[in-house]
């Protein structure tokens, strides 16, 4: 997972990091409503990462949860609050 800061100026992005999704082939993310937990499908991975995120700054703190999938590849993920 990437992280960018975009200027409020001119709309230019600055890079913030890299940070592990949790498996292969990180295919969609979603927010939570809140913003700062992230549900990332792995598609490959046949499983979904939930990372921690900061709210003020956007960078991911750490993986909280992973879930595995049975059945094949994961194309999505969805929050339902």
């Amino acid at each position: 997972m990437s992280v960018f800061s975009i200027s409020p100026k001119d709309g230019s992005l600055t890079f913030i990091e890299v940070f592990p999704a949790g498996g292969s082939y990180a295919r969609q993310f979603a927010l939570n409503k809140g913003g700062n937990l992230v549900a990332v499908g792995l598609q490959q991975t046949g499983s979904i990462s939930i990372l921690e995120r900061d709210l003020t700054s956007g960078v991911f703190k750490r993986e909280v949860a992973s879930i595995a999938i049975g059945g094949g590849e994961v194309v999505c993920a969805v929050w339902d609050e």
